[in-house]
């Protein structure tokens, strides 16, 4: 994620969005990630104490569960999941916004006509595939112990609790995909479309009596021959960042969490 978010800010400064060290202030700060992990651990504790209960936790698992709970799980992995979600804010929240606010140029000559934004559509897509291992995870943790032969090691049955806990990151998740890859999509439109409109001035403007086919006349073909060759490339770029593979992959990624967790659910 760290190296994705690297490639990113390469990325925005070499489309002049910003210059070197603009890009080292183009992400979460410090202080908002101690926010949020004050923010995560008030949510940790809360749900332990409230939903679980520390007597439970004592009487399923002992002590050693209990410093497991209540020390490592807050202590070592949660400072993980915070960092995870602050890289994977940036890409897919702050980048596509930073993006949309500045003169971004589309490289219609991109071998893959996708206006070279590919690495930021592979970035997006990854990223998500991270979040989705991470739901995943959180499957394995409520759900797949406590179905499983293995004793101990969840202390009461997944609830209601934990159904919306999943059911809100889920949402989160898509809705962050989708913002992304709609503010993306929009500005490579947006770009295409304005460039279209320039090539179709520049050959109105060209062509004595554009408007009658039958005497039109061209003073200049090879100056038409290039305004053509232009419109080509522009015609052939793409308006998303991905393609019809990267879209599955990105489809099964979404519904996959939420059809293994109703299903879990199905079976408590």
């Amino acid at each position: 994620m760290h190296d994705g978010h690297a490639d990113a800010m390469s990325v925005l400064v070499e489309r002049g969005v910003c210059d070197t060290e603009q890009a080292d202030d183009y992400a979460l700060t410090l202080r908002s990630k101690l926010l949020f992990y004050a923010v995560g651990l008030v949510g940790f504790f809360s749900y332990q104490i409230f939903v679980i209960g520390v007597d439970t936790v004592l009487q399923v698992q002992g002590i050693a569960g209990v410093a497991f709970t209540f020390l490592l799980l807050p202590g070592c992995y949660l400072p993980v999941a915070i960092d995870f979600i602050s890289e994977y804010m940036t890409l897919h929240i702050l980048i596509p916004h930073w993006l949309s606010r500045g003169d971004v140029g589309l490289f219609f000559f991109d071998p893959q006509n996708m206006g070279g934004f590919q690495p930021i559509g592979n970035l997006l897509k990854n990223s998500y595939y991270f979040y989705t291992g991470g739901l995943l995870l959180y499957l394995i943790f409520f759900y797949g112990l406590f179905v499983t032969p293995i004793q101990g090691s969840v202390s009461n049955a997944p609830g209601v609790a934990e159904a919306t806990m999943f059911s809100g990151l889920w949402l989160f998740g898509l809705l962050t995909i989708s913002y992304s890859m709609y503010k993306i999509h929009k500005i490579m439109k947006s770009e295409r479309k304005a460039q279209l409109r320039t090539i179709e001035r520049e050959i109105h403007d060209l062509i004595d009596n554009p408007h009658d086919i039958s005497n039109a006349e061209i003073p200049d073909q090879d100056q038409l021959d290039a305004l053509e060759y232009r419109l080509g490339q522009i015609q052939a770029t793409s308006e998303y960042p991905t393609t019809f593979t990267m879209w599955t992959q990105i489809g099964i990624s979404v519904l996959l969490p939420q059809i293994l967790q109703l299903t879990l659910q199905a079976t408590i």
